[in-house]
């Protein structure tokens, strides 16, 4: 754990570094300051549905079902391991 937040800072000063020498403005926002701003219901709750419905928006790439259950995540992985190019893989919960 201590590895993971050692290089999101690293990743995050670096990023900081980059864009002060270039004179770049990077800014950064998390999924949860959609839903303080009301992004989030113009986008799940207005658009989304409309344009699923219709047509003009897809899910893709289409799910590779590797199986149901839980008992079958570990084929995913192994999917996942020998190499998986443009596609989702999913188990069926």
């Amino acid at each position: 754990m201590l590895g993971f937040v050692l290089s999101f800072l690293s990743f995050g000063v670096s990023l900081w570094l980059k864009s002060k020498l270039k004179d770049v403005v990077a800014k950064f926002n998390l999924g949860t300051n959609l839903m303080a701003n009301g992004v989030s219901e113009v986008i799940y709750g207005d658009f989304l549905p409309i344009a699923i419905t219709r047509g003009t928006y897809v899910c893709a790439p289409a799910a590779l079902v590797a199986g149901k259950g839980l008992e079958n995540v570990r084929e995913v992985f192994q999917i996942h391991q020998t190499g998986v190019s443009a596609k989702k893989v999913v188990v069926s919960v």
